[in-house]
């Protein structure tokens, strides 16, 4: 089993403990791919999937449209930023901005932290000309 998938499954038990009762935590194994998804039970909290790629990278799926490529070729430095992604993920420190068109999305630009720990993502799916742009925040897992 890869590091990648050990780290996921070990997150993933931790998950299920933390928020029992917050969000329903599911996780899957493919041979050697591995899937990590987190859904809150409150719509404003911000719901997330985390893939596998491999021992230096892991997709970070987000929000409505977010989508975060983490990578290191240190795998302590990839869990340690994917450890910080998930801390603030589950604090609702989210702030997204979404493109639509034809109430489709089609780019998202998001930060993810507050103050000195913020990352920020864009996200785009093709052109995205015209339509309308919405904002979202989200709300901490615990209240």
């Amino acid at each position: 089993m890869s590091r990648s998938t050990e780290f996921l499954l070990e997150l993933a038990r931790s998950l299920e403990q933390e928020l029992t009762g917050l969000a329903a935590v599911d996780s899957r194994v493919d041979g050697s791919y591995c899937e990590l998804k987190v859904t809150p039970i409150r719509a404003e909290a911000c719901g997330f999937t985390i893939h596998s790629e491999e021992d230096t990278e892991m997709t970070v799926e987000f929000g409505r449209f977010s989508v975060a490529h983490v990578y290191s070729p240190d795998f302590d430095a990839l869990a340690a930023d994917l450890n910080s992604m998930v801390t603030a993920l589950l604090a609702g420190e989210v702030h997204e901005r979404v493109g639509f068109v034809n109430e489709k999305p089609c780019r998202a630009k998001a930060t993810v932290g507050e103050g000195g720990a913020t990352s920020a993502f864009s996200t785009r799916d093709g052109l995205c000309i015209g339509g309308e742009t919405r904002k979202f925040e989200y709300s901490p897992y615990r209240s």
